[in-house]
């Protein structure tokens, strides 16, 4: 008989259904649209250069750095198998 055991999840990886691995990417999917309105913004109207936009700018970079070491613990889903993959 060949069936396969069922697949142990793994503690360390973040998978598609995991609840903060969903509230996480709507998270940098919400501050992606803000950084894409606020830097062309902030280019053109020198008034919107402020200090504290700045250090606004600054944490979201860091949340993107998170997110970018995130990203390697994340499963992603096979496009030929429709699995989820560690």
């Amino acid at each position: 008989m060949d069936t396969l055991p069922p697949k142990i999840k793994k503690k360390y990886i973040l998978y598609s259904d995991n609840l903060f691995r969903i509230y996480w990417e709507i998270i940098v999917m919400i501050l992606l649209i803000f950084v894409c309105i606020m830097i062309p913004l902030r280019i053109a109207i020198k008034a919107l250069d402020t200090p504290g936009l700045g250090y606004l700018l600054n944490f979201m970079d860091f949340i993107f750095l998170v997110d970018l070491v995130l990203q390697f613990f994340m499963s992603v889903t096979d496009k030929e198998t429709q699995k989820e993959v560690d």
